[in-house]
């Protein structure tokens, strides 16, 4: 694949070197520069000595220092200041440029306009908010899109999260909004003008239409549920809901081969192509996903315009040059990642499928390819960005090749459809409104079937599930065959490695079904961020919430379960729907438990029950004392009266002829069912408040009683030390604030 492509060689070196400097840091990074660099040096004097392949590999060498060196550069010039401004005060006029939820309010990607403190212009920041935005003298609530200018008062925050550098974020901050005006521009306008009228003409279809396609052509996101974001999610395909390299591609080409089709001159349809590519990405807002996307066909497409045939691989990368030389940060962008690795799968592959065909059965042949190539593509991207999928998220779908096979296609001709029926509705009006029938149907059929398979448990497996190494290097096998290897060996190679990866994916997934078989675990997290606990027995699973600033459902999937049984919440505040909503959102959801208190608000309960009815879940409330069947094993929950579940519980799960018992609340004043034998106990008590039991202690694993005499405490990083009634001392490994039980254990 390198061969003859020395630019492509040289920039994956750059690249190399950018990742070296930005993963290692301090001393690590400098030893590393040093020695790569006297490796060079001593290969480039011994030059009479070495072969021209020890030189390639010192150019190289060299590559890779400029790349640890500029990437070191950029972070200490660029983002190294933004220390000084942790806990300062600040009032900010900013430009809007992407809106999210988090936790029990939402953050705002913003860009700054001015600022009392002085900072520089167009400085990133995420500005973190709780509940709803109103506005303090009116009460009433602000509706914010992309594009607005807000103002507001805020307290900075540091961040050492390298995807928000990605993303050209500097600074975090949280605060109150005080004012909101509309953007302003021709482009704001128009999208604005765009997404009323793709409203209007999907009036009569349910919701998610209008939003899907507004997601489509425009890339807003505001109005779409993240429900509806999990369903294209759990099929593998919800590249489709961000405006990418699919959309922007498939305009500009279409276009292109519009204008070659009335005999335009290559160069001039390529300007006309480029500047269609400009326009358009200012008119989706400049997200970063449609900077990188521009960026790649805008490369191609001045390739063309300068030379006579633009070679697709130097052009990616190209563009991944200059995307890293703009922010070398944009190695952690995941969106970048999976778009560069989908791209380099397509055009490794295409060449095999669109060579010539001649001879005998030569139209059998094209059919065979026609057929068969677009499942080739997405196997080959599928196993391209399978490493990029098992490290950053939860779940992974199995049916991703399918889908898109099926689905992706569909959605391209849609777009294809969508935008002359947009603007032929906004001239004609109402009377047009039959142009909607077609794409209407299309995505109304489509997202039923994704709800579908959803609610069937089809589609996606915890990224958790052990021996996932097993597949992982056989992609990677796959990838290196492919780059590496010639074209007589490669074939037999890459396909004998890529059924290998199917057939390790799927003993991945068989075995640890069986496994869970019995399979009994309880954990219980307790950090800032997510307070939870979650008990599973065979196939069935418990989640309950116990407070937290968010949702802590990831602790499932890290489990290897792709399902909830049962939710619990903690109580009916606004934060407790909020983190309800969110991890209805994420996971799919069979009973809803909530506590009785909540049916005397009805406000509360309708919302609750609105929530749980459009997601298929059955309401039980739980009250002071509640049983639970978990495959094999029995919870027995245990709360105070008229409190939620984080100011005091016990909960008792029995299985495998063993009792794990789980202690919380803002004070534990004595172990219930002293009498009773329990093999297993995790406490938690609040650390603000001292107990005449525990004293200090935070949690205990494994212990019958405590011995209270002679109690010895030692506090080491990551451990807790404990004197131990049946033996000396019990220890406890806390990983990352989470205690986990396993009642398999011997």
């Amino acid at each position: 694949m390198l061969k003859n492509r020395i630019l492509a060689g040289w920039i994956i070196a750059f690249t190399i070197g950018v990742g070296i400097g930005l993963y290692t840091d301090g001393k690590i990074r400098i030893i590393l520069f040093t020695i790569i660099g006297v490796l060079c040096v001593l290969s480039l004097v011994a030059h009479r000595f070495c072969s021209l392949q020890l030189k390639k590999a010192a150019i190289a060498g060299f590559i890779v220092m400029f790349g640890i060196f500029y990437s070191g550069a950029y972070s200490m010039l660029v983002f190294s200041g933004s220390g000084s401004l942790n806990k300062k005060n600040d009032m900010i006029t900013v430009n809007v440029n992407n809106i999210g939820c988090y936790a029990e309010g939402g953050f705002l990607d913003v860009s700054l306009i001015s600022s009392d403190y002085g900072l520089k212009k167009g400085t990133g920041v995420r500005f973190y908010y709780t509940g709803v935005l109103n506005d303090e003298k009116t009460g009433r609530e602000f509706s914010v899109r992309r594009g607005d200018i807000v103002s507001c008062t805020i307290i900075y925050r540091n961040h050492d999260s390298k995807s928000l550098y990605s993303k050209g974020i500097s600074l975090t901050a949280e605060g109150t909004l005080d004012s909101i005006k509309p953007g302003s521009g021709f482009f704001y306008k128009l999208r604005n003008s765009s997404e009323n009228q793709i409203d209007a003409m999907f009036e009569s279809y349910p919701d998610e239409v209008a939003t899907i396609s507004k997601t489509l052509i425009i890339g807003e996101t505001t109005d779409m549920d993240s429900y509806v974001y999990e369903m294209f999610r759990n099929a593998g395909i919800s590249h489709l809901l961000v405006v990418s390299g699919l959309q922007i591609t498939l305009i500009v080409m279409s276009l292109f081969g519009l204008l070659e089709f009335f005999t335009v001159h290559r160069k001039i349809r390529s300007a006309i192509c480029f500047a269609v590519l400009i326009g358009y990405a200012l008119f989706t807002g400049l997200t970063p996903s449609v900077s990188r996307a521009a960026i790649m066909t805008g490369i191609m497409l001045l390739c063309m315009l300068v030379t006579r045939r633009a070679d697709s691989i130097t052009s990616l990368f190209l563009a991944l040059l200059i995307l890293l030389l703009v922010n070398p940060y944009n190695i952690f962008s995941v969106g970048l990642g999976l778009s560069f690795l989908s791209c380099l799968a397509i055009l490794i592959v295409s060449p095999y499928l669109l060579r010539p065909v001649s001879g005998r059965a030569a139209g059998m042949k094209k059919a065979i390819r026609v057929l068969i190539a677009p499942l080739v593509y997405t196997s080959a991207a599928t196993i391209f960005t399978f490493p990029v999928l098992l490290i950053t998220f939860d779940s992974i779908s199995y049916i991703l090749p399918l889908t898109n096979l099926l689905i992706t296609p569909l959605y391209t001709y849609l777009l294809i459809i969508l935008i002359p029926c947009i603007l032929i509705f906004s001239v004609i009006g109402t009377p047009a409104g039959f142009l909607s029938f077609i794409p209407g149907k299309i995505i109304e059929y489509s997202y039923k079937l994704l709800v579908d398979l959803y609610e069937a448990d089809i589609g996606s497996f915890s990224s958790y599930i052990p021996y996932l190494f097993i597949p992982l290097i056989f992609s990677l096998a796959v990838i290196l065959a492919l780059c590496l290897l010639r074209r007589r060996h490669m074939y037999i190679s890459v396909a004998a490695l890529s059924l290998c990866f199917v057939l390790s994916v799927v003993f991945c997934i068989v075995s640890f079904n069986i496994r869970r078989e019995n399979n009994s675990i309880t954990v219980l997290n307790d950090s800032y961020s997510q307070k939870s606990l979650f008990i599973a027995d065979s196939k069935e699973c418990m989640y309950m919430e116990l407070g937290g600033k968010r949702s802590g459902i990831s602790t499932v999937y890290k489990h290897g379960y792709c399902r909830l049984d049962y939710y619990i919440m903690n109580g009916d505040s606004p934060g407790d729907i909020a983190k309800l909503e969110s991890a209805l959102a994420e996971i799919n959801v069979a009973s809803v438990y909530i506590p009785m208190s909540v049916h005397q608000d009805t406000v509360k309960y309708n919302k609750i029950k609105q929530l749980a009815n459009s997601r298929d879940c059955d309401i039980i409330e739980y009250n002071i004392y509640t049983t639970f069947r978990i495959g094999d094993s029995s919870v027995a929950l245990r709360i105070k009266d008229g409190e939620m579940l984080s100011d005091g519980f016990s909960a008792s799960v029995n299985g495998n002829g063993r009792t794990a018992r789980v202690y919380g609340g803002s004070r534990v004043s004595s172990i219930a069912d002293k009498n009773t034998e329990f093999s297993d106990a995790v406490i938690l008590v609040n650390s603000s408040e001292e107990s005449d039991i525990f004293d200090d202690i935070l949690c205990v694993y494994r212990c019958l009683r405590l011995n209270r005499q002679n109690s010895p405490k030692a506090f080491r990083e990551g451990e807790r030390v404990f004197d131990y009634s049946e033996s000396d001392y019990v220890m406890i490994t806390m990983n990352e604030n989470s205690v986990e039980v396993n009642l398999n254990e011997p």
